[in-house]
């Protein structure tokens, strides 16, 4: 998903997400990233060890003007296929 601030709306933005990912026997980690207009600005690395379901979670707010835009990015150590049930909500905060 991506959200693109308009013309006119420049602003603090508050981002937030959560995502539910399966995890595939073959794989050790997933990893996800909210990135403003394609470069991270925050991470987080969960380890699947035994897990069937990793929850991850992060919050951010960002400076932005229009064009700018921000997405959730997942990546895993696995080609295999991973299900993610993803929540992403953003709020102009001022």
């Amino acid at each position: 998903s991506r959200i693109t601030i308009p013309s006119g709306k420049d602003g603090k933005y508050l981002f937030s997400y959560t995502m539910v990912n399966t995890a595939p026997a073959e794989s050790n980690y997933s990893q996800s990233t909210i990135r403003k207009n394609g470069t991270a600005v925050t991470g987080i690395q969960t380890l699947f060890s035994s897990l069937t379901y990793t929850t991850m979670a992060q919050t951010v707010i960002l400076d932005l003007v229009a064009t700018d835009y921000v997405e959730v990015y997942l990546l895993s150590d696995t080609a295999a296929t991973i299900q993610s049930y993803r929540t992403f909500f953003c709020q102009k905060v001022g």
